[in-house]
C-alpha cells in the first residue's frame, strides 16, 4: 500500500503537518510478487530494440521499489521501473528463437513469484511452420477439433487462421509458439 508521508512537530501539537508529502510504499517482504497481466502478449525476437520506446506494463501485486527484476522465462531477466505496488514497466529482451515464456517478477532478484502472464517471441521474417496435426483425420460432415503443432506461432487474435486446403479457412486459437487449436 502506498501512503503520503508528512512530517509534524510535537511543539505544534501535531496540528501543522508538512506542506509537501512524499509517497511511501508498504509491501510484504515475505510474499513474492505476483503477475496478473501484461500490456501485450507477443512481439518479435528483437523486441528489445522496439521495446526501448514502448516498455511492457506489468500488472500484479506486491511490487516493491528498489531492485525489481522481470524474468522472461529462460530468455533473460531485466531491470524494471517501479510505478506502483501493482504496476511496473520493463523493456522486453531480445530472444534467440521463437518461444512462449512465463513472465515473473522479483523484488530483489532472487525469489520470483507466480504468474498468470505469458509472452510469445516470434520471428516476423519467417512464416509459421506446421509439423503435425492431431488427429490427422476427421469426418467431412462436421468440424473436427485439431491440435496443430509447429513453430513460430504468434497470438495475433482474429488474425490467426488455419487453411484446410480447398475446404476453406477457419479461426485458430493460440496455445503457445508451438501449438494451436483449430476446427
Amino acid at each position: 500500500r502506498t501512503v503520503s508521508l508528512r512530517i509534524g512537530r510535537r511543539e505544534e501539537g501535531f496540528s501543522a503537518w508538512s506542506v509537501a508529502a512524499l509517497p511511501f510504499t508498504f509491501y510484504d517482504s515475505n510474499t513474492p510478487p505476483e503477475v496478473a497481466a501484461i500490456s501485450r502478449v507477443y512481439g518479435p525476437l528483437d523486441a528489445g530494440a522496439a521495446g526501448e520506446e514502448d516498455p511492457l506494463l506489468v500488472t500484479g501485486s506486491n511490487f516493491a521499489p528498489g531492485e525489481l527484476r522481470v524474468r522472461f522465462g529462460g530468455v533473460a531477466a531485466v531491470a524494471a521501473t517501479f510505478v506502483s505496488l501493482t504496476q511496473l514497466r520493463a523493456m522486453v529482451p531480445h530472444a534467440q528463437a521463437p518461444q512462449t515464456v512465463e513472465v515473473t517478477v522479483s523484488n530483489g532478484g532472487e525469489a520470483y513469484g507466480g504468474s498468470m502472464a505469458r509472452y510469445t517471441f516470434y520471428d516476423p521474417f519467417t512464416k509459421p511452420r506446421v509439423t503435425s496435426c492431431s488427429p490427422a483425420y476427421g469426418n467431412y460432415e462436421y468440424q473436427t477439433d485439431g491440435t496443430i503443432r509447429g513453430t513460430n506461432f504468434a497470438p495475433t487474435g482474429s488474425g490467426l487462421k488455419a487453411r484446410w486446403g480447398p475446404l476453406g479457412v477457419t479461426d485458430a486459437t493460440f496455445i503457445s509458439s508451438t501449438a494451436l487449436k483449430a476446427r
